[in-house]
């Protein structure tokens, strides 16, 4: 089972930022069902790897994004981008370094990160983007 299962609230309605999340989702996953079976030890450098390659490649994506739409908190966004690609590089550091394991606070905190960041700050800039869908009117 899924750890993060994607939702039509997650889209941004830029097909390759929303491509990225799901890559990120899947990395989460993929790391997920390798810890649920015992084997996370196997597979978690190259995930974690995986990450923060993701992570550093969709943050600066969705940064030249928000340039292009003149997104007047950019700025702010950024700052909070650096401060998750530090997490995710210092949780890969300790992987390596092996003074890290992965268990359900890892997991959680992938989870909580990934969707917080989409539900709270993406949505913010997601509304500016030209020829996005609207949402149906409640």
């Amino acid at each position: 089972m899924a750890l993060v299962e994607w939702q039509d609230a997650y889209s941004v309605g830029h097909g390759g930022v929303d491509f990225a999340h799901r890559q990120i989702i899947d990395s989460i996953n993929e790391l997920h069902e390798a810890m649920t079976r015992g084997k996370a030890s196997e597979v978690l450098g190259a995930i974690a790897t995986k990450l923060v390659r993701y992570t550093k490649g969709h943050f600066a994506q969705e940064e030249q994004l928000m340039a292009q739409i003149g997104y007047p908190q950019l700025e702010q966004h950024k700052k909070i981008h650096r401060r998750l690609v530090a997490q995710v590089i210092e949780l890969d550091r300790r992987i390596k370094a092996k003074t890290a394991a992965v268990g359900i606070e890892t997991m959680a905190f992938l989870r909580t990160w990934l969707t917080d960041h989409i539900l709270k700050y993406d949505q913010q800039y997601a509304r500016l983007i030209p020829d996005r869908p609207q949402p149906a009117p409640r």
